[in-house]
């Protein structure tokens, strides 16, 4: 977006402005949609049905809604309605951060979908560790050398 639809918020949002004025919880309600998306075991796959319901409480998708936020809610030259209700900013601002960081892991994973997203190490015990590999969509691997882990490796020194 670089002000294709001019300077007025309500070109870009005004959708989610109108819902916002008949239904001050909308954010919140969107926002418990995240965890029963996240935790289906087919996620990230189901991001765009995420995004499609999250669409259906906010008149916007939740893409858009995110990279309208990250681009231009500080942007001194966007015009907000007169008639803005008095909470809707500081609300976009709190779905923003509970959000983002959402929709950013599900594009990270989209253009890195087989790499890792994290290596952890544990030692505990006694010459007893763990490795723990962990995907982008969350889903990871414990190697370990005790005799509860399947995988096991040789204890090397680190």
């Amino acid at each position: 977006m670089a002000y294709e639809n001019g300077y007025e918020a309500v070109n870009y949002i005004g959708s989610v402005i109108e819902r916002y004025r008949s239904d001050s919880m909308i954010f919140a309600k969107a926002a418990q949609l995240i965890p029963i998306f996240t935790t289906r075991p087919d996620w990230p796959h189901s991001f765009g049905e995420l995004n499609e319901a999250v669409g259906c409480i906010l008149g916007e998708s939740l893409t858009w809604v995110i990279h309208f936020t990250e681009r231009y809610i500080s942007d001194e030259r966007i015009i907000w309605p007169d008639d803005l209700p008095q909470n809707f900013k500081n609300d976009l601002r709190a779905f923003h951060i509970a959000a983002s960081s959402l929709v950013n892991q599900y594009w990270a994973w989209r253009v890195n979908p087989f790499k890792l997203f994290s290596v952890a190490f544990t030692e505990y015990g006694e010459n007893k560790r763990i490795i723990r590999f962990v995907r982008m969509d969350g889903a990871h691997l414990d190697l370990g050398n005790s005799k509860r882990f399947r995988y096991s490796f040789p204890c090397p020194k680190f």
